[in-house]
């Protein structure tokens, strides 16, 4: 027996009366089996016909669990890294729309990105193997999953690039203390194959992300705040717009003195 569920009473109604008025209905929906879970089912309606009139109605039902939960397993592979199980850039982009978008309607409150790559990551693929460096990340994957809030994002972007995206806090300095908190957390070690490794992390930050105009920008950023911590051996970096300025100068630069060494 199915059963319709309370929710989906108003629908069920809505349909009924579109049938008795003569339709014929297909849609997809939900029923209730008499164990009490919920089936997803492909419904057909039609009108039962007594010369001009219409004395009741036929519903045909099967079930699509199957099929739904093949789509289910299709969707998330398309948007999750099949390492970690972490949201993979794809996803990870419309959510950083997403919450640029909310930015601006709620400038009171901060918006950040991080970007994070570990330091020694080809070391240890080259000297312990490909298997432990894919269990370091998906180690680092667990950590860093801990130090946020069910409000934020943790992705694995490719490689050993991971990045998220924090969501309405108040004040800086609770960046700042969970940016801290997620390098402490990278350089205390990891048990990998009997091996204590400790990979280290530098990371990039963009602190306010309402006054982009894209996600690309504000990744674009957060990379280069990671790479310039990366550089410098500081841990955590702070993007500010001269990052990027001096990053464009060095690129004329270096197009320049091409040309120049062309021309002998």
């Amino acid at each position: 027996a199915l059963i319709v569920p309370e929710e989906l009473l108003v629908e069920c109604e809505n349909l009924r009366n579109a049938i008795l008025d003569g339709e014929t209905v297909q849609c997809e929906t939900q029923r209730r089996h008499r164990n009490g879970t919920l089936i997803p089912v492909d419904m057909i309606g039609f009108p039962i016909r007594v010369g001009q009139s219409i004395n009741g109605i036929i519903y045909i039902y099967q079930d699509i669990s199957e099929r739904k939960s093949f789509e289910e397993q299709i969707t998330h592979q398309a948007f999750h890294d099949a390492l970690t199980g972490l949201p993979n850039r794809s996803l990870f982009g419309e959510r950083l729309q997403r919450a640029l978008e909310r930015s601006r309607r709620r400038p009171e409150l901060y918006y950040a990105v991080l970007m994070i790559d570990l330091n020694k990551f080809k070391a240890i693929n080259d000297s312990l193997g490909h298997p432990a460096g894919d269990q370091l990340l998906i180690e680092v994957a667990k950590r860093l999953s801990v130090c946020v809030r069910s409000v934020d994002t943790v992705a694995r972007l490719g490689g050993d690039e991971f990045a998220i995206i924090l969501e309405e806090f108040t004040a800086r300095k609770e960046l700042l203390k969970a940016a801290r908190r997620m390098h402490s957390i990278l350089c205390e070690p990891f048990s990998l194959y009997g091996n204590d490794i400790t990979p280290g992390a530098s990371i990039g930050i963009v602190p306010k992300i309402a006054d982009y105009t894209s996600a690309e920008e504000i990744l674009r950023d957060a990379d280069i705040a990671m790479y310039r911590a990366k550089q410098q051996g500081k841990g955590i970096v702070l993007f500010d717009t001269r990052m990027h300025q001096e990053l464009v100068e060095a690129i004329s630069l270096e197009a320049e003195l091409r040309e120049v060494l062309a021309h002998d």
